[in-house]
């Protein structure tokens, strides 16, 4: 079985196990509106180590791939609010590359990490709890609440946190935007699936041109040859993936999305917290 060597110690990784944590993160992700980090990074650190700075660097450039594979099925759906994509992106740009130099610098993010975990947490049983109390999370199109400041407040905690934890803000964006704007479920997933692409880019570009100042696990220098290598691996599932999950994400009933989404961020804050 053909194996990459992507550090010089210790961190192989096989063709299949790459396709596979690709098309894992990629179906979810495409599915959510994601860019599938979220996915991708725990797979790999069961299966090849803990080496974060790589894993969330080269899962930020796979999301690329993502993006292309969901895209144009969220874009024919007519469900993207390019309103709120627009207000979104004067922030969510800037803050995802000032938090992409400051990641490489940073030498621990737990507290960080505590803060989201426990927003993810309620946001999580928030969609829980409605879908099995026989309750709606989704909003009638009166009280949808697209303004400036909401817009904003998306967009800039979305480029900040998705820089400084490597993911590529769609775990951020989605549930802030049920939250905050109050669009239905696949209106919402539609449109963070497009608000990703940007953050994705320059996130992966930035922690790529950063890679010299971070450091693996066991030491040596990060490269920008391990970064590409372990994200080209990932980049064919991650576009079949996308092209799969944003396809039943239209076909699949909405309490099935609004209960994926909630399982997903009550898992994700439970990892973040030390719980799994």
């Amino acid at each position: 079985m053909p194996v990459f060597r992507i550090l010089e110690r210790r961190m192989e990784v096989t063709v299949v196990t790459a396709l596979l944590v690709g098309l894992a993160g990629g179906t979810i992700g495409g599915l959510l509106g994601l860019g599938g980090g979220v996915i991708m990074i725990p797979l790999l650190t069961f299966s090849s180590g803990s080496h974060p700075y790589l894993y969330q660097s080269a899962s930020l450039l796979a999301a690329v791939a993502v993006s292309i594979g969901s895209i144009p099925r969220h874009v024919r759906s007519g469900l993207v609010d390019r309103t709120l994509v627009l207000r979104s992106l004067p922030l969510s740009i800037p803050t995802s590359i000032a938090s992409g130099l400051t990641a490489a610098l940073l030498p621990d993010p737990h507290l960080l990490e505590m803060i989201f975990a426990i927003f993810l947490l309620a946001i999580g049983l928030r969609e829980i709890v409605a879908v099995f109390g026989h309750a709606t999370t989704s909003a009638p199109s009166a009280t949808v609440r697209n303004t400036w400041p909401r817009a904003c407040a998306v967009g800039g905690c979305m480029g900040t946190l998705s820089g400084l934890l490597g993911i590529g803000g769609g775990i951020i964006a989605l549930p802030m935007i049920r939250a905050l704007v109050r669009f239905d479920m696949q209106t919402t997933i539609a449109t963070t699936a497009v608000l990703v692409l940007p953050a994705v880019i320059v996130g992966g570009l930035v922690r790529l041109a950063a890679a010299q100042h971070a450091t693996t696990a066991d030491g040596p220098p990060m490269t920008a040859w391990a970064i590409l290598s372990l994200a080209l691996l990932l980049s064919p599932g991650c576009l079949l993936g996308g092209v799969l999950g944003a396809g039943w994400a239209h076909r699949l009933p909405r309490r099935v999305l609004e209960t994926a989404f909630g399982l997903l961020c009550l898992v994700f804050a439970a990892r973040m917290l030390g719980i799994l």
